[in-house]
């Protein structure tokens, strides 16, 4: 609706997964790293915690086209609030196996015969578990830790991740053998003001737009958002609509604060 006004390609703030308007900042720049070492070194666990709407599933995502482009395979279990019997089986399916009703024996035997073969072909298996706080039953923590027991060798046949928000931390301490299998620990933190500005200006660039946020702008939107990427989404699509309804030039903070009181009023009801 308001890419012609901003003269933008295409809408700047979408919450997706689109790789091409990644942008580092401090804290996902460490968190990257680690998680980068962790694939490069075949780690068997690695941690990947932060508030929610902070960018962890998006730095999954570029740690799928990092292990794809490597030639390992990866699969990615988007939320893993199921049974431990429904998890080994959509397990399964991830990496193209028939999702038959079949017994726990046999899911982790067809899983082992399935590394087993790709680490013959000098190829990792990994898998990615997002959501991780939602996971409501302890023996499915226990499935997680039998998959990371299956070996060749000494050498692990899953590299696995679990990310989720800081209390996946606690939930840990019920399946003391996964928790001491962790070896990687990444934690993503929010932006800070100065963070929000660049990626504003970031994300309207790759756009192909300017820099249309005013600082005091950035300043309202930073102190709504809380350095949240999600949130600053949100609320700065919202303030370009609101600043090209009025016909404006740029974002101030007006614009922001009558983009936001949409947000406030479809809670309220008012």
């Amino acid at each position: 609706m308001y890419k012609a006004h901003w003269n933008l390609s295409r809408k700047p703030f979408r919450n997706d997964l689109d790789l091409s308007f990644a942008f580092m900042w401090e804290a996902y720049e460490e968190a990257l790293a680690r998680m980068q070492y962790w694939v490069a070194d075949g780690k068997r666990l690695a941690l990947l915690t932060g508030p929610s709407g902070v960018g962890k599933s998006y730095l999954l995502a570029a740690l799928v086209k990092e292990i794809r482009l490597r030639g390992d395979i990866v699969a990615t279990v988007p939320n893993p609030s199921l049974s431990p019997s429904e998890l080994l089986s959509y397990i399964l399916t991830l990496y193209g196996h028939d999702r038959a009703e079949i017994s726990k024996a046999e899911a982790l035997s067809t899983l082992t015969r399935f590394a087993r073969e790709n680490a013959l072909q000098n190829t990792r298996t990994y898998l990615l578990i997002d959501e991780s706080q939602a996971i409501r039953d302890i023996h499915t923590l226990d499935e997680i830790n039998l998959i990371l027991n299956l070996a060749e060798g000494a050498t692990p046949l899953f590299c696995i991740v679990l990310a989720g928000e800081p209390g996946v931390h606690g939930l840990l301490t019920n399946c003391p053998g996964l928790k001491q299998k962790v070896e990687i620990n990444a934690r993503l933190k929010p932006m800070s003001l100065e963070e929000t500005g660049v990626y504003i200006a970031h994300r309207l660039q790759v756009a192909g737009g300017q820099n249309v946020f005013e600082d005091d702008a950035v300043a309202s939107l930073h102190q709504w958002a809380g350095g949240i990427p999600r949130l600053v989404n949100i609320g700065a699509d919202l303030a370009l609509l609101a600043a090209f309804g009025e016909e404006k030039r740029s974002v101030d903070t007006a614009a922001v604060e009558s983009g936001l009181e949409e947000i406030e009023t479809g809670f309220t009801g008012n």
